[in-house]
């Protein structure tokens, strides 16, 4: 469930979907940078900075303590602990 992610559908109920490539994106702190495209009928993840060719891509996953992106991602982000105390 984890990796599951809401997609609008009409009728407003959404349906359950796996997307890969957000999968295969590394974690970045910023700001919750992914939305639905109405229009295009598509996701889209949106950059927070620039990106050279052949630099990683990164994502924002969410803003959580280090625990629940280990329960929920299988990932802790060291950026995250602050003062010898985990947030």
């Amino acid at each position: 469930m984890t990796r599951q992610n809401r997609i609008p559908m009409e009728g407003g109920s959404g349906q359950l979907a796996l997307i890969p490539a957000w999968d295969m994106a590394n974690h970045e702190q910023g700001i919750y940078s992914t939305a639905f495209d109405e229009g295009g009928r598509g996701c889209l993840c949106l950059a927070q900075r620039g990106f050279s060719a052949g630099e990683q891509f990164t994502i924002h996953y969410s803003q959580r303590p280090n625990n629940e992106f280990f329960l929920h991602s299988g990932f802790t982000d060291p950026g995250m602990i602050t003062s010898g105390k985990e947030n």
